[in-house]
C-alpha cells in the first residue's frame, strides 16, 4: 500500500501503523482519550446536535468526512433516519472504509483535503474533530464548500480553551496531530473559500475529559451545564460550527 501522511503533523508511515496509532480493535480514539464519559455524555450529545440541526424536514443527504470506525456515524443513521436521504463516510485509511462498510455504511476512502466526489453533491457536510488534525484546514474548509449544497456542520477543538490546549501537551494529543484553533480562525477558514454564506455559528462545546466511573455522573451533569455558563462556556474544549451558505 505505500505510505501514507498520518495525522501527527503529517509524518510519512505506514498506512496501516497511522491507523494503529488511532484505533485498538472496536475502541474509538475518543474513548482513549477521555474513557467512559464518551460513551455515557459525548456521543448522546453529538447525537443531539446532529438532531437539532437537521431534524427538521426537508430530509437530506450528508457526507461524513473522518469518520473513524464509524461508532458514530451508525447511531446517527439509526436515530435519525426521518431526516436522512443518504448518508455516506468517507475515510483516509482503508481499513476505516472497511470498518465503516461492516457497519452496513456507505464509505469510500479519500482524503479530506482533495475529496473524490462531485461539486455539490451533497446537502450537508460534516466533520467531527477532524479539522484540527489536517495540515491543511483551508484546504478542508474549500473542499467541504465546494461539496455542499446547504451547509456544514463541524465539531472543533477549541483554542480558547485553557484545559484543551494543555490537554494537547500530553503524548496522546500529540500522537495524533491535534492543533486548537481559535473561533476566529475557524471562520476565516469558511470565509477565505469565497463562498457566501448565509450564517456562520460557533459555539462552545463540552468539556470532557477521563474520571473514575465513580465521577461519571458528576462529569455528565457538569457537561450538560457547562455550554450555557456565561463566560465560562468558553472553556468548553471544543466548538460547534455551523455554516450555511447563500442558495
Amino acid at each position: 500500500m505505500g505510505a501514507a501522511t498520518d495525522t501527527a503533523g503529517g509524518l510519512q508511515v505506514p498506512p496501516r501503523e497511522a491507523w494503529a496509532s488511532l484505533h485498538a480493535g472496536d475502541t474509538t480514539w475518543q474513548e482513549r482519550i477521555i474513557g467512559d464519559i464518551a460513551e455515557v455524555y459525548v456521543r448522546p450529545r453529538y447525537e443531539r446536535l446532529f438532531g437539532e440541526a437537521f431534524g427538521g424536514a426537508p430530509r437530506k443527504s450528508f457526507l461524513e468526512l473522518g469518520a473513524g470506525i464509524g461508532t458514530l456515524s451508525e447511531r446517527l443513521v439509526a436515530r435519525h433516519r426521518g431526516a436522512i436521504s443518504r448518508y455516506v463516510t468517507l475515510e483516509q485509511f482503508a481499513e476505516g472504509t472497511r470498518r465503516c462498510a461492516g457497519r452496513g455504511l456507505a464509505s469510500i476512502q479519500g482524503d479530506a483535503t482533495r475529496l473524490p466526489v462531485a461539486d455539490k453533491s451533497f446537502d450537508v457536510v460534516l466533520s467531527f474533530d477532524v479539522m484540527h488534525h489536517v495540515d491543511d484546514p483551508r484546504a478542508m474548509a474549500r473542499e467541504m464548500v465546494r461539496v455542499a449544497r446547504h451547509s456544514l456542520l463541524l465539531t472543533e477543538s477549541n483554542g480558547l480553551s485553557l484545559g484543551r490546549r494543555l490537554m494537547e501537551l500530553t503524548p496522546g494529543h500529540r500522537r495524533a496531530g491535534e492543533r486548537s484553533y481559535l473561533p476566529r480562525t475557524y471562520r476565516r477558514f469558511l470565509e477565505a473559500t469565497g463562498a457566501r454564506f448565509h450564517a456562520i455559528r460557533i459555539a462552545p462545546f463540552l468539556f470532557p475529559f477521563r474520571v473514575p466511573r465513580a465521577l461519571l455522573p458528576a462529569l455528565a451533569w457538569f457537561n450538560g451545564r457547562v455550554e450555557d455558563l456565561p463566560l465560562v462556556r468558553w472553556q468548553c474544549s471544543s466548538l460547534i460550527i455551523h455554516a450555511t451558505l447563500e442558495a
